[in-house]
């Protein structure tokens, strides 16, 4: 039989969610990522966006378009009912990409009533590895990192709602555990979110002290 589950991957931002649902599509083919609206700038071409202005994407939250929908460092990011829709109009299985926020707004929904779901939270070996992870993009200002570390503190309180923790400790691994878990032969790895926290929490102490230097 098909599995026609609904798989939400959710986690820390550097955890390397991208490059995890990447891989997991490129060797399931019957599973199709659900693009997210946003108005923000295309970072590169690849990106799994529908990229739209923010008159456009205002009108969609008023119209009640979205499954879920959050702002982030000054954009909207939003999942459309459509999408969901047309991903199993197709016979495919829909992977959704949230943050914790948007997966608990999408387990309420009406339009997940009479689904299955399987879901993942991505997280890192340690606090100081996650810092290090965002810090070597190279792309991101001291507000916007600080700003993604307290929204990782965030996520944290919400670990425990999803079916399974991945440690991206290697991402090979990860990725045959998580389908070891769809196929009900492993369970996620074991993690702590509220010590991650509190030693996260006393990192950002340290950048925040740090900054105001």
């Amino acid at each position: 039989m098909k599995d026609s589950r609904i798989i939400f991957v959710s986690g820390l931002s550097g955890a390397g969610k991208g490059t995890l649902v990447k891989r997991f599509l490129t060797r399931n083919r019957d599973t199709r990522l659900a693009c997210s609206y946003t108005d923000r700038p295309m970072r590169n071409p690849e990106e799994n966006y529908y990229f739209v202005n923010t008159a456009a994407i205002s009108q969609m939250i008023a119209s009640d378009e979205f499954i879920e929908y959050t702002r982030f460092a000054g954009h909207y990011y939003g999942t459309s009912k459509e999408e969901i829709r047309r991903i199993e109009k197709r016979g495919e299985r829909p992977l959704l990409e949230v943050d914790a926020a948007g997966f608990r707004q999408m387990k309420e929904h009406p339009l997940f009533a009479h689904h299955e779901t399987v879901s993942f939270f991505v997280a890192v070996p340690s606090p100081k590895e996650l810092v290090l992870r965002l810090e070597g993009r190279g792309s991101e200002s001291e507000a916007t990192l600080l700003a993604r570390l307290k929204a990782s503190c965030r996520e944290l309180e919400a670990a425990g709602l999803y079916d399974a923790v991945l440690v991206n400790d290697d991402t090979e691994r990860i990725e045959q555990r998580m389908e070891a878990i769809l196929e009900g032969k492993a369970e996620g790895d074991p993690f702590d979110p509220d010590s991650f926290r509190e030693e996260l929490s006393a990192l950002i102490e340290e950048m925040e002290a740090r900054h105001v230097q």
